[in-house]
């Protein structure tokens, strides 16, 4: 009976840490990755191309004065306490803060999925990330087609990764 590549896991890759590097690096999928006071460690290029820039490192998402105005504060630290959320759809500007000061970024539309990442042992490693998606509004057809393969993205990390926890993508 041959093995699935979930079932392998990453034992049977080579140089796993290279692999998971470049898919999430060249993913098409934003990820942002959190230390587990909230400070952001990482983000990919596709969410730097999403937001327009990176978060300023005195960014604390724990501490996100938009997403508390918007309800979703709660559920960022339900994710820090070790739960997998969703991130209902919403619109966010990071130059709507108020805590700290920024001038690069874009107001986007983005629905998104916080999960821990897990160590070796399936234990919680302290970090978080944020897998997010977008919709502009006004490109439907685009988006369906990179929801698509934000999906297959996705799946690819979760079966490969193992250690990733990362469920579906948002719905068109």
């Amino acid at each position: 009976m041959s093995q699935s590549a979930g079932d392998r896991g990453l034992g049977s890759i080579a140089d796993p840490g290279a692999l998971l590097e470049g898919l999430f690096e060249h993913s098409p999928v934003a990820f942002q990755v959190y230390k587990a006071d909230g400070h952001c460690l990482l983000v990919n290029r596709a969410f730097r191309t999403l937001f327009g820039s990176e978060p300023p490192p005195e960014y604390n998402v724990l501490e996100d004065d938009v997403l508390e105005r918007q309800g979703f504060l709660e559920l960022i630290h339900r994710a820090f306490a070790g739960e997998t959320t969703q991130i209902p759809a919403h619109w966010y500007d990071p130059r709507e803060l108020r805590q700290l000061e920024v001038h690069e970024g874009r107001r986007v539309g983005i629905e998104g999925t916080l999960f821990p990442l897990r160590d070796s042992r399936r234990r919680d490693s302290s970090h978080r990330a944020l897998r997010e998606g977008r919709d502009s509004g006004t490109r439907a057809p685009c988006h369906r087609r990179r929801i698509g393969a934000e999906r297959r993205a996705t799946a690819a990390v979760t079966e490969i990764g193992g250690h990733w926890t990362a469920g579906r993508g948002p719905r068109p």
